[in-house]
């Protein structure tokens, strides 16, 4: 039973990348038009924006995070310093 479960899994990975090579699928995501034209260049830089939002997302939302326990850290240690002084 399990050979017949990996080999259709195997069959359809196949068939879906077979599907997914260009000149099978007849299709480009940039030949709308020819090489020279408007599209081309938005289609890469919609895909280069694309690519690139991912990760300045995850790193501003780290930095972000780590600056506010930075911050939290720091006050915490100014409020200990001014307790254990004494007063007068």
């Amino acid at each position: 039973m399990t050979i017949v479960r990996i080999s259709t899994a195997l069959a359809t990975l196949g068939v879906v990348f077979w599907a997914l090579i260009p000149s099978v699928a007849r299709a480009c995501f940039v030949c709308f038009g020819g090489e020279e034209t408007e599209w081309t260049a938005a289609f890469v830089s919609g895909t280069v924006v694309m690519l690139g939002l991912p990760p300045a997302i995850v790193l501003g939302a780290s930095f972000a995070i780590y600056r506010s326990v930075k911050r939290n850290e720091s006050l915490l240690a100014e409020r200990e310093a001014s307790e254990d002084q004494p007063e007068g």
